[in-house]
């Protein structure tokens, strides 16, 4: 499942079309309750932003404050932040090429999600675009 906003949601929902099971939440506020079942589902859930990581900070904070247990084994940080969780200079770049830079292309995160051996379930939430609900 890939959580994200903006731009973003073309992006994850393009990775939708690449990996079958695939779903996609457009998170433009958060929502606690949705972040709550969406962690309890089971499922690998990645967050996918073009920024410093707001959702996931804010999931992490939430998860805190609610689970008294947190398999964070299941979550993917895909975001603008270094490997030390450190904001960092971005050179410039077109978009395709920071897309790329960041791994927040829609081939980066479909390969992110197949590799992380998690169940990839058709979301039913009407907030979760499964691939197939977008594909018209």
């Amino acid at each position: 499942m890939i959580v994200t906003s903006n731009r973003g949601v073309h992006e994850a929902l393009a990775a939708s079309a690449l990996g079958p099971g695939i779903g996609v939440v457009d998170m433009p506020s958060i929502d606690e309750e949705l972040l709550l079942r969406l962690y309890d589902s089971g499922r690998t859930l990645c967050f996918a932003e073009q920024n410093n990581g707001y959702l996931l900070d804010a999931f992490l904070k939430i998860l805190y404050r609610h689970r008294k247990r947190c398999d964070l084994d299941r979550v993917i940080a895909v975001n603008t932040l270094d490997v030390n969780g450190k904001a960092q200079f971005i050179h410039s770049g077109i978009y395709e090429e920071l897309l790329d830079a960041f791994q927040l292309s829609p081939a980066h995160l479909a390969q992110k999600l197949s590799c992380a051996g998690s169940p990839l379930i058709p979301a039913r939430d009407s907030r979760i675009a499964s691939s197939e609900r977008y594909r018209g």
